[in-house]
């Protein structure tokens, strides 16, 4: 049997940065977590396995943002997208927002990470995927887990 629990794809170039986001993940949210420095490389995990979130830190060194989020909403599967740090302009946000960003954050701040990943799960949740504050499987944070 396939395994239903949402997925996290983590883009960050700093490998540091990109193993304590997926601890931060993993431990906050018992949410699966994979990670890539490449936004070329997160198309085609999106190919192979389902994501259900993109954390994007907003330097991709091999893909701009904006078009990275623009390819990403036209995939079939197209996951939530939350682009994380101060680097976007406002106009940035604003193109990328047309394009499919979800909300953008800033990554200094890990717990308000957690809060978008719930904020972002409510706007456009996969079918999957709950915040019933009675249920067992809800997080210790009542952030968005898997039914």
């Amino acid at each position: 049997m396939p395994d239903k629990t949402p997925r996290v794809l983590i883009i960050d170039n700093d490998p540091r940065e990109a193993s304590a986001l997926q601890s931060l993940v993993e431990n906050g949210t018992g949410l699966s977590a994979l990670s890539t420095w490449s936004g070329l490389e997160a198309l085609n995990l999106l190919n192979s396995a389902q994501i259900d979130l993109l954390l994007i830190d907003s330097y991709v060194p091999d893909l701009y943002v904006g078009e990275l989020i623009e390819r990403v909403s036209s995939h079939p599967r197209a996951p939530n997208v939350l682009v994380m740090g101060d680097r976007l302009s406002p106009a940035d946000i604003a193109r990328c927002a047309t394009r499919g960003l979800c909300l953008a954050v800033d990554k200094r701040r890990p717990h308000t990470i957690l809060q978008a990943m719930a904020t972002c799960a409510a706007m456009r949740k996969p079918a999957n995927w709950t915040n019933d504050g009675d249920s067992p499987k809800t997080s210790r944070n009542g952030e968005w887990q898997c039914q």
